[in-house]
């Protein structure tokens, strides 16, 4: 009953197109953020929450990395951000220990939160030119740009998986599929790990 009155969502070659787009503005988005930083920033150590995040994220890594397993695991459980620390931790050891790491922590759920929004966006059935501008519009708030960019914070992660359980509800209500609706619960509990509190 439901389908017959939501809009088709049309070509997938078109979406894929999109898709690719977004994360290229998202990686172009990255490198002006990150030469932003370097110039009015250099030198100078991580701002607010930042620094918290990542000296946990540190810590949590080095115990591992000591082979302190047990260590590690209590500081990670006693946190009310563990996936996110966990995240920063990740980045730090993929990337290196290095000013960059956990920003790119930060970059990489603000891209997919402008993918899970241009993905929410084709399933109202908001037309596709429609969606994807709206999405790159909205990249462009500085509010946006500095919390995503320039921040190592929560809300952009949380943001990122808030808006997939919505694509997962909404694709489940559309094509009756229970296993769709249960991945979305699956997502909200992943979403809690990163913010908690």
């Amino acid at each position: 009953m439901i389908k017959s009155y939501l809009p088709k969502t049309g070509n997938e070659k078109e979406q894929l197109e999109d898709l690719i787009l977004i994360v290229a503005w998202g990686i172009l988005l990255t490198l002006y953020a990150l030469s932003i930083k370097n110039y009015y920033l250099a030198g100078q150590p991580p701002l607010w929450d930042n620094l918290v995040y990542q000296k946990k994220a540190l810590n949590i890594l080095t115990n591992w990395l000591d082979g302190d397993l047990e260590k590690a695991l209590k500081n990670l459980y006693a946190e009310k951000t563990p996936a996110y620390l966990l995240a920063i931790a990740s980045s730090f050891l993929l990337f290196g220990f290095n000013p960059y790491s956990p920003y790119l922590v930060s970059a990489f759920f603000g891209v997919g939160l402008m993918i899970a929004l241009y993905l929410l966006g084709q399933e109202l059935g908001i037309g596709k030119r429609t969606t994807f501008w709206g999405v790159i519009f909205l990249s462009l708030l500085p509010n946006f740009i500095y919390q995503n960019f320039l921040q190592t914070h929560i809300k952009f992660p949380l943001a990122f998986f808030i808006t997939l359980v919505w694509v997962f509800l909404l694709r489940g209500i559309k094509s009756k599929e229970n296993n769709l609706v249960f991945f979305a619960g699956i997502i909200a509990g992943i979403a809690t790990l990163f913010n908690a509190s």
